[in-house]
């Protein structure tokens, strides 16, 4: 009874430590959407629209800028470390020859 307790506070713990490590989707727009997790801003494009490397992205934040240079753009995810507390996401995706800048505040955990 005891073990069963034990393994059963131990896999509670597990699974809030999980939610609470989790990405959460801070904002969803019809070309994509931006989620967060503890230190990272992940931005996943939708359907056809593609992140735009070629856009001066940025993450700002009230003690730095972190520039394209420190972004990671791989099959339309473009993610970037960053440090707790707000910032503002800076970045372009386009479809075809339709291109859309945008500007998105996040909380980063």
């Amino acid at each position: 009874m005891l073990a069963t307790k034990t393994l059963s506070r131990k896999l509670s713990w597990s699974l809030v430590a999980v939610a609470l490590t989790s990405a959460a989707v801070v904002c969803a727009e019809e070309e994509f959407e931006v989620a967060t997790s503890p230190g990272k801003v992940v931005l996943t494009t939708k359907g056809k629209w593609h992140a735009n490397p070629e856009y001066p992205w940025a993450l700002v934040t009230p003690s730095k800028k972190i520039e394209k240079a420190e972004f990671a753009f791989k099959d339309g995810v473009v993610s970037v470390a960053g440090p707790k507390g707000e910032a503002t996401l800076r970045g372009g995706v386009c479809n075809g020859d339709q291109c859309r800048s945008f500007h998105k505040i996040v909380t980063i955990p």
